[in-house]
């Protein structure tokens, strides 16, 4: 609360706590939002349901867990506190990376695939 009075007078703001607030956003409602809604919306357009269902669970985990870590390691202690931050800092990455390719992969493999126990039906018509 102070910070943000603060900010409104126009003071500066500490680099880590932009950080935060930009990755709280960014990451923490933006892409969860995105992935949320993208794993509903898109088997339904496509007409298929998606691979497999737990992924989109493991995704949002890696993604919230990625969020929180970076939010809340970046608020408390910043960049070149101890080494201990900055690898927590620099876990968060990898975590968020991770939930961003599974999602990715599940919704290609949900596109691609045919879907069970349909069957290709040829264009030509075999009664001509």
């Amino acid at each position: 609360e102070e910070l943000a009075r603060a900010a409104m007078r126009g003071a500066p703001v500490p680099w880590n706590t932009m950080g935060a607030a930009r990755h709280a956003i960014a990451l923490g409602f933006v892409t969860l939002l995105i992935v949320g809604m993208a794993s509903r919306v898109l088997p339904v357009f496509a007409g298929k349901r998606l691979w497999k269902a737990w992924l989109v669970d493991l995704a949002t985990i890696c993604l919230v867990a990625s969020a929180l870590l970076r939010v809340v390691v970046e608020t408390f202690a910043p960049y070149g506190t101890s080494l201990v931050t900055g690898a927590l800092l620099a876990a968060s990455g990898p975590l968020a990376l991770i939930g961003l390719v599974t999602f990715s992969v599940n919704i290609v493999v949900s596109a691609v695939r045919g879907s069970p126990g349909m069957e290709i039906k040829n264009s030509r018509r075999e009664d001509q």
